[in-house]
């Protein structure tokens, strides 16, 4: 007998597969959250500005939670300092002479910062550390001018620390505006100037399972900032793409991915290609299945030509073998250098 559906567990289950799928989202924006409740409990329970290095002690307010929110950051954000992608990077720029693409990381290194800027917009607007640090407390057995002259030096600091922070609020939507236009960008520029005129425009990514909305079909393109990764409970993983029209195709390359830290990339693979996206035939080199070599680390770009080039709009991706967790970018082409 089947489980009884209740009211509730559609909308349930729809919002814990959000909640699984954007996990590195939420997690920016909880620690987001937790940058104005930490100066709020600062302000009220922790902070009184001294009369003797008040300078250090009000600087040292507007710091200290920056490194501790930047720290954090790190941590929910591994995969960002992973020194194996950064190494397989560099090799390969140096050895390989490919042009080292600082975009594909710019977006990571933008998520570990926001909890830190957030802390910097939310204490130079409130204001109360930077005139601390500028100016000290409120002095003491004034005469009435000198409260007067007090007060005057305090409304200027206090229109600084505020113009501080939107300069810092401005420049971090400037920022999002450049991370966002690079992670749409910044694969597709670098495919152009490698191969600009045999690159096949792909319509549409499907796959059999995905671990979460970050690692979905969608991601599999090379270079993508993220990459393709199925359930590990996936027996059968395969990722599919639709080019929109029959092309012939003669040359696929791929790619893996680093997931939490770890490289994770696809060994061997094989092909197999439909016109009408239904009935598949696998792809043959003398009348055996071919079984190509894919890659041996998560960032390097392996490239295979079809010794038989094939016309076809739908071509299926099936891994054999892989490393850890299978993750994996593609990108098809329509002709192989000679």
């Amino acid at each position: 007998m089947g489980t009884p559906t209740t009211p509730i567990g559609k909308p349930l289950k729809t919002i814990t597969d959000f909640l699984d799928g954007n996990k590195i989202t939420l997690t920016n924006l909880a620690l987001a959250g937790i940058t104005v409740g930490l100066d709020i409990l600062l302000e009220d329970e922790l902070f009184d500005c001294p009369k003797e290095g008040f300078s250090t002690y009000g600087y040292m307010f507007l710091i200290a939670p920056c490194f501790i929110l930047l720290l954090a950051n790190m941590m929910a954000i591994v995969t960002v300092w992973d020194p194996r992608e950064i190494c397989s990077e560099l090799a390969e720029k140096k050895n390989k002479k490919k042009e080292h693409c600082f975009k594909e990381t710019l977006p990571s290194l933008a998520r570990v910062f926001v909890a830190p800027v957030v802390w910097l917009i939310v204490s130079f607007a409130e204001s109360s550390y930077y005139v601390c640090a500028k100016l000290g407390p409120t002095p003491t057995n004034q005469t009435e001018k000198e409260a007067e002259d007090f007060k005057d030096m305090m409304a200027k600091t206090k229109r600084e620390s505020q113009l501080i922070a939107w300069g810092v609020f401005i420049g971090m939507v400037a920022v999002i505006c450049v991370v966002i236009c690079l992670e749409n960008a910044c694969g597709g520029n670098k495919k152009r100037k490698t191969n600009p005129d045999t690159r096949v425009a792909i319509k549409e990514l499907k796959a059999s399972t995905k671990l979460d909305n970050d690692h979905s079909a969608s991601k599999a393109r090379l270079h993508a900032l993220e990459a393709w990764v199925p359930l590990q409970t996936d027996t059968e993983p395969w990722l599919q793409v639709d080019i929109g029209n029959a092309v012939k195709v003669s040359k696929i390359a791929t790619q893996g991915s680093y997931v939490a830290g770890d490289a994770c990339f696809v060994k061997k693979y094989i092909l197999l290609f439909s016109i009408n996206g239904t009935d598949f035939q696998e792809y043959r080199e003398d009348n055996n299945i071919k079984v190509f070599e894919g890659n041996s680390d998560g960032h390097t770009v392996k490239t295979n030509c079809l010794a038989q080039p094939t016309c076809a709009r739908y071509w299926k991706v099936k891994p054999q073998e892989w490393n850890e967790k299978l993750a994996l970018r593609v990108e098809l082409f329509g002709e192989c250098p000679a």
